[in-house]
């Protein structure tokens, strides 16, 4: 059947979203490492992208309104998909022989479905569907 056009625009967002939002931790990381010691600044900017990743696929990609249980869930989602990430990051450098400089990119492809699932999970409060869903309103 595939994908229905809701849904690839649906993925789209979701996809810039993340894309920029990691150009955003990134520069805000390395702005707090002026000032901060560079654990510090990590936490604090990813704390800062976890927010501005549930604004703006609560409000572009889903459509949904924000709530703290969408938040807290979208974070527990964030956070588990981290721990996944991490770990295929190890086995791809350790157990494949991949270059550590490489490797993230693939351990964050390979653990995409699994950060769409979590955040559309805690944006609608249910699994994923293969029929279209509603755009932002």
């Amino acid at each position: 059947a595939g994908v229905s056009p809701e849904r690839r625009s649906v993925l789209l967002r979701f996809v810039a979203v993340n894309v920029l939002n990691t150009g955003a931790y990134y520069g805000l990381y390395l702005l707090l490492l002026l000032v901060l010691p560079y654990v510090l600044a990590n936490v604090v900017a990813l704390a800062a992208a976890v927010l501005l990743a549930y604004a703006g696929n609560a409000r572009w990609t889903f459509g949904t309104p924000m709530s703290g249980r969408s938040l807290l869930g979208f974070a527990a989602g964030n956070l588990a998909t981290t721990v996944l990430r991490t770990l295929v990051l190890w086995l791809l450098v350790e157990q494949a022989g991949m270059s550590e400089v490489t490797a993230p990119v693939l351990a964050t492809a390979v653990t995409f479905p699994v950060a769409y699932v979590l955040a559309e999970l805690a944006m609608l409060g249910r699994r994923p569907v293969t029929g279209p869903v509603a755009g932002p309103a």
